[in-house]
């Protein structure tokens, strides 16, 4: 028989086949399915809402396996019965035996999957998604039996019994029944094994072999199985494969094996010839020829022709050849053809190792470096996992070259290998890095092979030009005699894409050796010159329609050299072509520069529109860029990275031309982002959600379990897969009917929600062309109306001044007005900078917002402040009103402040939940031994409890005001009160605030993100907990208060900074009044105490704390009285207005 009628029949076989390395399938979405459904007790009746796991898969989630019985039992919280679930559930996997088992209380003989049909679907929707299958048919058994086999070891148990149960009768009865079961079905899987085998035998021999091995293939439920499989057929191809399956078993039944070899030999090659031989001969063209992109398209059209595992060496030629084409891709589609490339490397190495006699030493070095490269390029994932994914498969790479002598293979892997030093960029990975390209250089040959010669040159033309040790002119001079000799063998070799990229470094080293600092002018201007022309000759090599990155890199350097010659105009034209091939989804960090450069000029030079269309295109470069990151830290460091104001500035361009949609979405995807990430089960409905795709469902549910564990964790490295399985997530979310977009930035309907009728959503913020307000109200009909505030003479720059510097104007005393000095060091006057602040920021900002909001008749508003206004009290920087009188938002409206739209949403849900309940009351005061003790705060505390003589509470002070005490207090309380030292300080590292306990002990923020709070308001009266640290960096609320909102609580009162202790007690008793005894909201409350305080008299003060003996001792005790003279004694701001509400 010839070579190709065997090749024919290696191509037909029913394989299942997953070529995902075990690594990349970490970041799939999970089989396991679940979703919360009512469980009924049968004796009392009750219902209780339960996380129901409808399908498991015991290899994903043996822990499932492991806590089986509380899967399927529970006790009636009502009258303690013990009781049995009603739904059935899949159980995947437990056993190669029986790999599908439907579980239920008892037999009835029904279809087994017919009423777990939704399940059914979903769990086949997710195998096929993974490249899995699991066969079936499907074991009915009950809960008691699979109970009974999560301890016991069913294959071994079934193979040993071969056919005799008598051998197990130390088993127990529900084992030994699910044997039973197994045994019943097992006849189907053989003749399917059986028929795979025959479809792979290569000749006639072998025929016989495999049914003398198989004899079950020749029975009459064979026969009949083929036929069914004939009959179901829903294509031409299953039903030649069903009909050639069905003939052999035939003619085998018959005893002519001539005859059945025969004529699979002949459906065999028809079925070649027809569908699978002209893409082979594509493919071979291809391969002899020079274009990556005609072998990259070839490859993977031959690719979906092959069954994995009929030929591996064709299919691992295919593999490696496909892969390193599309690794090569520098088109819109680049980050697939990586992903594709990566699997298909992975593809190929698992048939070498299925099949050690196509094992090639040198393919296997290619296939590994193929590895290490498309991990280094990946755009998806976690930049720093892929790096060190890089890392692990060239070291492997450079492991194997011992074992080879050819010098073009070593010197691949030592360039991949200094490729990854340069990336990594650790101390003295740049000196390595040239080393190695040395060596590979000198492995390669001008005359031999241009082409590589040439990437070797633009190599340690990189680093030349990024060493920044040494004479810096001089390493610019070797970079470009590098890129130049580069440019000379990428002619040599007829390669386009050489030469354009050498032309660019060309360009770069040329502009960076024009703008050195010693350059004389003239040589300066010709340099310039030259790196234009460069950038030109990289553009023609390489238009937009062959390479966009590459184009538009090279804009971005032209409008940079441009600058450098103060072109604006000229370099406004440049970037605008830029980025007609740059964006969030080809090259989101050069999308970022560009666009952000843009805004800038465009806005310089008055043309608006222009400037707004680069702010749309920064928000989503910028958002892109983030979100690569699985580590927390590394996404704030890339929120940072450069210019942290991005998302504000972007906002700012697009509130000044009207398109507050997008200004919002600006904002929105800039703020909080770690919160609603680490809260992102609650921004979906998951019980609807789950009723639509359980699986999906569940997956959230994990998902944020392990992006919580990892924010909470703060530590150096990242979690490779995470990034991954956030991104499978959200496209899932993406394609689920009604949720399409419910974990896209809020769109007007969820904007919405945030602001209720008479209670507007109010973003602000500040840029370098003045501040900002945009006001998101809904009627009572629940349309939705933007509205925006531009204030030009309030700008950042002059807003950053005032709060370091202040004013300029000192009393005589010397104090400063500078708010955050007088704010956190008690050095200024902190009442004159507010006043400061009042003609700055209240009469051009928050003014016209009052105004707006007394003319849509509001009655609240919540305000989600942006950049440093964050650390001001928004709520009562006044204004003078048209009546010429002084007023602030507290005079007309319920404040509270929120981190963003979904998390105010979120707020107010859980108070809506939370409203009903019981109070449990837990306080914690002046906690001992600590070496400032607060004697004052343990009477504030008594006060307040005084007010709640019914209610369940806990008073933890002095030395039981224990860590551990407070934990278990926080885990139960509705009102949690903490009086305490917090370390909270705007200079302080992000993550540092805490609060101080007993004993010195500290509960810090991210343990306290960490917990689980069910409260409806947290006060943290302690000095500063509502400061947010990090604004300087990233626009994050990470302050004690927004550590609460985390861990769960609907709302958290609150300091901006350290109060005097009577006037404390003061806010808080009518807070707790306002709540307790006269039912307001929170927000409500505390307004109402912050304007009693302010506009209080001193009678009035003393007649409240005549009938308080915590009061009267107060007011004995406190350190600096205020100015007698005034009719209202602690009207000045520093009194009452460092209290804010967070949340709902």
């Amino acid at each position: 028989m010839s070579r190709l009628d065997i090749f024919c029949l290696l191509l037909i076989p029913l394989i299942v086949y997953d070529s995902l390395s075990s690594e990349r399938r970490r970041a799939q979405m999970p089989i396991s399915q679940a979703r919360t459904e009512e469980w009924l007790c049968h004796r009392c009746g009750s219902a209780m809402s339960r996380l129901t796991w409808l399908a498991i898969d015991a290899v994903e989630r043996p822990d499932l396996i492991r806590d089986f019985p509380g899967l399927i039992s529970f006790r009636c919280p009502k009258c303690q019965h013990p009781n049995r679930r009603s739904q059935p559930m899949l159980v995947l996997r437990l056993a190669k035996a029986a790999p599908l088992i439907e579980a239920r209380k008892t037999d009835d003989g029904d279809d087994p999957l017919e009423s777990q049909d939704e399940i059914v679907h979903s769990v086949q929707r997710e195998l096929r998604r993974n490249l899995q299958e699991i066969r079936g048919p499907a074991v009915l058994a009950t809960f008691d039996e699979v109970l009974a086999a999560t301890s016991e070891d069913i294959d071994s148990d079934f193979g040993a019994m071969a056919g005799d149960l008598e051998s197990l009768a130390d088993k127990a009865p529900h084992y030994q029944s699910l044997l039973r079961k197994v045994e019943s079905i097992q006849l189907p899987t053989r003749v399917l094994a059986a028929a795979s085998e025959i479809e792979g035998v290569t000749s006639e021999q072998e025929l016989r072999q495999v049914v003398a091995r198989r004899p079950e293939v020749l029975t009459d439920e064979a026969e009949d199985l083929f036929l069914f499989r004939l009959q179901s057929a829903v294509d031409e191809s299953q039903r030649q494969r069903a009909r050639m399956l069905l003939t052999t078993v035939q003619r085998c039944r018959q005893g002519d094996y001539s005859g059945a070899w025969g004529q699979q030999v002949f459906a065999v090659r028809a079925h070649f010839e027809r569908t699978f031989l002209p893409f082979l001969r594509a493919y071979e063209e291809a391969r002899q020829g020079n274009d990556f992109r005609q072998r990259a398209r070839v490859g993977k059209e031959l690719m979906e022709k092959i069954v994995p595992g009929t030929n591996p060496l064709l299919e691992t030629d295919v593999a490696v050849v496909t892969a390193g084409a599309l690794l090569q891709d520098d088109s819109a589609g680049r980050s697939e053809s990586i992903e594709l490339a990566i699997s298909y490397c992975h593809r190929a190495l698992a048939l070498m190792d299925e099949h050690p006699e196509i094992d090639d030493l040198s393919v296997r070095i290619a296939l590994v470096m193929n590895l290490g490269g498309g991990h280094f390029n990946r755009l998806k994932g976690d930049p720093a996992a892929n790096l060190a994914s890089a890392n692990r498969y060239i070291s492997e790479a450079m492991g194997l070259l011992s074992q080879i002598d050819d010098p073009d293979t070593k010197a691949m892997a030592q360039t991949n290998m200094a490729l990854f030093l340069i990336e990594r960029a650790n101390a003295g990975d740049l000196d390595q890095a040239r080393d190695l390209f040395e060596q590979a250089l000198a492995q390669r040959s001008f005359e031999r092979d241009p082409r590589d010669w040439a990437f070797t040159q633009l190599n340690l033309a990189r680093v030349y030009s990024q060493d920044g040790a040494g004479d810096r002119r001089s390493n610019l001079q070797t970079a470009i005699a590098h890129s130049a000799q580069a440019r000379i063998a990428g002619g040599a070799a007829e390669d386009t894409e050489i030469q354009a990229q050498a032309c660019f470094n060309l360009a770069a080293q040329t502009r960076d050796l024009a703008l050195l600092p010693d350059t004389p002018p003239d040589d300066k201007a010709r340099l310039l010159d030259d790196a234009e022309k460069n950038c030109f000759e990289s553009i023609r090599h390489s238009p937009l329609s062959v390479s966009p990155m590459r184009f538009g890199s090279a804009w971005l350097l032209v409008s940079e050299i441009r600058l450098a010659r103060t072109e604006k105009d000229n370099a406004i034209e440049a970037l605008k072509r830029s980025l007609t091939a740059l964006s969030a989804e080809t090259d989101p960090a050069s999308a970022r520069k560009a666009s952000r450069l843009l805004r800038v000029l465009a806005e310089d030079q008055g043309d608006y529109e222009l400037a707004a269309d680069a702010a749309e295109t920064l928000v989503d470069a910028t958002a892109a860029s983030i979100s690569r990151y699985a580590h927390a830290r590394d996404r704030m460091s890339a929120h940072s990275e450069d210019v942290p104001t991005d998302f504000r500035f972007a906002a700012s361009t697009l509130v000044r031309v009207g398109r507050l949609v997008e200004a919002i979405k600006a904002i929105e995807l800039g703020r909080a982002r770690e919160l609603i990430l680490i809260t992102l089960d609650e921004q979906l409905n998951l019980e609807a959600l789950s009723h639509l795709n359980p699986g999906l469902s569940a997956a959230i549910v994990d998902t944020t379990k392990s992006l919580r564990a990892e924010f909470l964790a703060q530590e150096s490295g990242t979690q490779s897969a995470l990034a991954d399985r956030l991104d499978l997530v959200r496209a899932e979310v993406s394609r689920t009917p009604t949720f399409e977009r419910a974990l896209d930035v809020p769109d007007l309907d969820e904007l919405s929600q945030a602001a209720q009728p008479g209670h507007p959503l109010v973003y602000l913020g500040s840029a370098p062309s003045g501040s900002y307000a945009i006001i998101v109200d809904r009627d009572v009909s629940g349309r939705t109306e933007l509205e925006a505030v531009h204030a030009s003479n309030c700008d950042s720059e002059t807003i950053v001044l005032n709060l370091f510097f202040g004013t300029g104007s000192n009393e005589g005393d010397g104090s400063s007005d500078a708010y955050l000095l007088a704010q956190f060091s008690g050095e200024g006057d902190l009442d004159r900078s507010l006043v400061a602040l009042s003609s700055l920021i209240g009469e051009n900002l928050i003014g016209p917002v009052g105004k707006v909001l007394t003319r849509r008749r509001a009655h609240g508003v919540t305000l989600v402040p942006t950049g440093l206004l964050g650390l001001l009290p928004l709520h009562a920087i006044g204004w003078t009103s048209e009546e010429r009188d002084r007023r602030c938002l507290l005079d007309d409206f319920d404040v509270t402040f929120a981190p963003s739209a979904r998390m105010r949403t979120a707020c107010v849900k859980r108070a809506a939940h939370r409203g009903g309940q019981p109070i449990r009351w837990v306080g914690v005061a002046n906690p001992l031994p600590n070496p400032d003790p607060l004697p004052g705060t343990e009477l504030e505390a008594v006060l307040v409890r005084k007010l709640l003589p019914d209610a369940d509470t806990l008073m933890l002070t002095r030395e039981e005001a224990t860590k551990q005490n407070l934990l278990e207090g926080l885990s139960t309380g509705t009102h949690i009160h903490l009086a305490c030292h917090a370390g909270a300080g705007l200079y302080e590292p992000i993550f540092s605030a805490s609060l101080s306990l007993a004993g010195e002990e500290e509960l810090a923020f991210l343990e306290i993100a960490g917990l689980n709070i069910p409260a409806r308001i947290v006060v943290a009266s302690a000095c500063e907990t509502g400061v947010a640290q990090g604004y300087g960096d990233i626009d994050e609320c990470f302050s004690l208060a927004s550590a609460f909102i985390a861990a769960g609580a609907a709302g958290v009162v609150s300091t901006l900074w350290a109060v005097d202790d009577f006037a404390t007690a003061l806010v808080m008793y009518k807070f707790y009044d306002g709540m307790l005894n006269h039912d307001m909201l929170p927000a409500t409350a505390l307004r109402k105490a912050q304007l009693w305080l302010r506009d209080s008299t001193e009678p009035e003060i003393d007649v409240l704390a005549s009938g308080h003996a915590a009061l009267r001792t107060l007011s004995r005790q406190r350190s600096s009285a205020p100015p007698s003279s005034e009719p209202t004694p602690y009207s000045a701001r520093s009194f009452w207005a460092a209290f804010t509400l967070q949340g709902a």
